[in-house]
C-alpha cells in the first residue's frame, strides 16, 4: 500500500500505522527471543535450504484504529 489509509472501514475513525512483530528467532529448546519484521509469502512459494526461510518473502505493513481498535494488514504487491 502506497500511502497510510485515512478512515477506519467499521467506525470511520484515523487509522494509524502500526508494528507488528513476531518473536521468532530463537536457539535450541527456546521460544523466540528476538523480534523481527512480519512478513508474507505466497501459499505456493518454497522454503530455502537449511535456513528454511521463504525464498520470496515481503513486507506486510499493518495499521490500527484509533477508535475501535481493529487491526488493518496489507501486503506489499511483488
Amino acid at each position: 500500500m502506497s500511502s497510510s489509509p485515512k478512515q477506519c472501514p467499521d467506525c470511520s475513525a484515523t487509522l494509524e500505522q502500526i508494528r507488528m512483530i513476531d518473536a521468532t528467532i530463537g536457539g535450541v529448546h527456546r521460544k523466540g527471543v528476538g523480534h523481527v519484521p512480519l512478513h508474507y509469502t505466497h501459499m505456493k512459494d518454497r522454503k530455502s535450504g537449511l535456513m528454511e526461510r521463504y525464498l520470496e518473502a515481503a513486507p506486510v505493513q499493518s495499521y490500527m484504529c484509533t477508535g475501535c481498535g481493529r487491526i488493518l494488514m496489507y501486503g506489499t504487491p511483488r
